[in-house]
């Protein structure tokens, strides 16, 4: 899964960081499949890199990273609160794929003392994106969709494209997933629409489109 593959990126994380990051990777084990850690793992790795590049926030970027599917696990019992935390706008369509992002931002609070709002508003977007994304959240987002474990097809170019531009980054993401979901009679989310009309104006269409 290549998570210790290439981890130039985190040695330059503080120590006190990297204990903190041992210490919440601690928690992550007793709730979360070995694949879902690893994938987190990978995620914080991949933050860390986008942080880098992009004058991002190392510490949020690493935390948020690592904490953003803290809900994805059978060991929670999640169905409850859920229907507390889910919008109440999507009860018209199925967007049970993405519930444990807006119960992964309770999580993280709750479970493990997150208190920045930048960083749980990361964690609650991860899976959609929203318009006017803070810096923090398109770290997250894009580097839940591209970190080194993912494998699907077009995933080469949208790194490049990633690693090159943030913004255009973000945009192929939500293209990329825009089709999949049309492909498979899926509604995409009300804020994957408006983040992706927010970045049409903003990005060179031509290079991500295609």
């Amino acid at each position: 899964n290549a998570v210790y593959q290439d981890q130039q990126d985190l040695a330059k994380l503080p120590p006190t960081l990297l204990k903190t990051l041992q210490k919440y990777e601690c928690g992550l084990q007793k709730i979360l499949s070995k694949d879902r850690l690893v994938h987190s793992i990978n995620t914080m790795r991949e933050a860390v890199r986008l942080a880098l590049l992009f004058h991002g926030d190392l510490e949020k970027s690493a935390i948020a990273g690592l904490l953003h599917d803290c809900a994805k696990s059978n060991n929670l019992k999640e169905k409850d609160s859920i229907k507390k935390t889910r919008p109440s706008g999507e009860k018209k369509h199925d967007y049970s794929d993405i519930l444990h992002a807006y119960e992964g931002k309770r999580v993280a609070s709750d479970l493990f003392h997150i208190t920045d709002e930048d960083m749980l508003n990361a964690i609650y977007y991860h899976t959609t994106s929203r318009a006017d994304s803070s810096l923090l959240e398109k770290i997250i987002y894009v580097a839940d969709k591209i970190e080194p474990g993912r494998t699907f097809t077009g995933i080469e170019r949208i790194r490049v494209i990633a690693h090159r531009n943030l913004d255009e980054g973000l945009a192929a993401c939500l293209i990329d997933i825009i089709k999949l979901l049309e492909r498979n009679d899926k509604t995409p989310h009300p804020d994957t629409i408006a983040s992706y009309k927010t970045l049409v104006g903003s990005c060179d269409n031509e290079r991500w489109k295609k």
